[in-house]
């Protein structure tokens, strides 16, 4: 019997994975405007060649890192009346978090100013949030339905992380899912917008 060869990752991947973990820290912590290819560097303990050689530009690495996967439920295995405050829960779950929290907010920040983080949040939304939508039954206009939802959603994450509007911050998280819920709701079902 053949032994088949297994494909193996390259030597690099490593310091690619520590490069890009780094980013993704430093992002968060700085925003995009004060993150150096110098800090992610110092942060992965490689020299900041290593960063050009694997990344290409500040943009580039900010597009890999800025990459973040929504993890959303699965509706199909919801009914139909769970489905809005599970979406609620999830996302205010998401920004709140400590792993994926920091680093939506700099997105968030960062796509005010700069088309490269713009466009890694629209297609953050546009490819995950729509295939959910899709999945949902009986969804009318799905693509409306996932705008709008994205458009709460992002605009109520601006006015707490990013506007810091006091009455908006001071809401718990579970003021924020019975909010959010009917709205997401709404929204699913566009029938009258």
């Amino acid at each position: 019997m053949t032994d088949v060869p297994t494909a193996t990752p390259p030597r690099s991947q490593p310091t690619r994975d520590r490069i890009l973990e780094a980013a993704r820290l430093v992002f968060a912590r700085e925003g995009y405007e004060r993150a150096t290819v110098r800090l992610v560097a110092a942060e992965a303990a490689v020299h900041p060649s290593m960063i050009t050689r694997y990344y290409g530009t500040k943009e580039h690495l900010f597009a890999l890192a800025a990459r973040i996967d929504l993890g959303l439920p699965d509706v199909t295995t919801l009914e139909r009346d769970s489905i809005s405050p599970a979406l609620a829960r999830h996302f205010v779950d998401l920004w709140e978090g400590p792993g994926t929290g920091g680093r939506l907010q700099a997105l968030l920040r960062a796509s005010v100013s700069h088309e490269a983080a713009r466009l890694a949040l629209v297609a953050m939304f546009d490819e995950q949030v729509l295939a959910t939508v899709r999945r949902i039954a009986g969804v009318s206009r799905p693509e409306r339905s996932a705008a709008l939802i994205a458009s709460q959603l992002l605009g109520i994450a601006f006015s707490r992380y990013v506007a810091r509007i006091p009455a908006v911050e001071a809401l718990s998280a579970d003021d924020l899912v019975a909010a959010l819920g009917p709205t997401i709701r709404q929204y699913i079902e566009c029938r009258d917008i």
